[in-house]
């Protein structure tokens, strides 16, 4: 058991439950069931609500009502988990925060699923989240981190250097391939943004198939071909890590896209640069499932692509 082997606190999650109505009744339903496991367990107990973040409260008939009854009927000691605005929220606002308390007669823990990614495909996310403690009033702070066992080391040091103030790298004989590591982490960012350098060679190559001329500079194919030679070492080193046959295909999937962006750009003018790039990414590999690109041209979002 997870007390035996020396956890300091336990969590009952009600979240997530299928086709459930969040009301007086039901939370007094768990809140029962939950003391019963308080009076039996020697560690600390928190607590997921059914309505855990501001959208889901929202989109419940009876959710003020659901989390006024638990909170009543759980004693302080006892904490509740808030995920923030969202269920991924992109920001942690003090003003959230301030009204989940009022919401939950506490401080809520923050149960921040921003590098979550168990809700989508060919994606992990490298930020450090650390910036998103900075002057909260909270319970307490829980990282809910990957799947994937060697993105969540790679996560939890982050967290770690950024509240101690210095870096603090994994070691590289957990996580070899460390250059491979820093450019996943600027491509995998968060699930809204890139990393500085990814950002800057995406302008660039965006530029260069748009706008003409004689495609990215020399700097920019450098720092390119520089990446794909890092993550083909750490898709090698790969197998040999916490997790590493899952990693592989993201770093595959990252080194083969730059690969055609660097051969697409090499033609001689921005017509020739989309039309390899289409044929490289749609035609001769495709990088979609077929299953997506369908739903992408119903909703409207694949730009006309065929």
């Amino acid at each position: 058991m997870a007390l035996d082997a020396g956890a300091t606190a336990i969590a009952i999650l009600f979240d997530d439950i299928p086709r459930a109505t969040p009301d007086a009744s039901m939370a007094a339903r768990q809140a029962a069931l939950v003391g019963e496991v308080a009076d039996l367990c020697p560690a600390a107990v928190m607590v997921c609500p059914t309505v855990y973040c501001s959208e889901i409260l929202d989109r419940s008939p009876m959710g003020t009502d659901y989390l006024a009854r638990l909170a009543a009927d759980l004693p302080p000691p006892i904490d509740l988990l808030w995920t923030g605005e969202s269920v991924v929220s992109r920001n942690l606002t003090c003003t959230d925060l301030d009204a989940a308390t009022g919401l939950l007669d506490r401080a809520p823990v923050v149960w921040d699923n921003y590098l979550a990614d168990d809700y989508c495909l060919r994606r992990v996310f490298l930020a450090s989240p650390a910036s998103r403690l900075r002057d909260l009033e909270c319970a307490g702070y829980l990282l809910n981190p990957s799947s994937i066992a060697s993105v969540a080391l790679w996560q939890i040091a982050g967290l770690i250097s950024g509240v101690l103030g210095e870096r603090i790298p994994p070691a590289a004989e957990i996580l070899p391939g460390l250059g491979g590591w820093r450019w996943l982490a600027a491509f995998h960012h968060d699930p809204w943004t890139a990393g500085v350098e990814a950002v800057e060679i995406i302008r660039s190559m965006e530029v260069a198939f748009t706008g003409g001329g004689t495609g990215p500079d020399d700097s920019t194919i450098a720092r390119i071909e520089e990446a794909i030679s890092d993550l083909h070492e750490l898709s090698d080193a790969a197998v040999s890590i916490p997790g590493g046959y899952e990693l592989q295909p993201l770093v595959r999937d990252l080194s083969r896209t730059l690969s055609m962006a660097v051969e697409s750009s090499r033609m001689p003018d921005a017509g020739s640069r989309l039309e390899r790039l289409r044929w490289l990414m749609l035609k001769r590999l495709p990088y979609e499932h077929p299953l997506a690109l369908s739903l992408s041209r119903l909703s409207g979002c694949a730009g006309g692509r065929s």
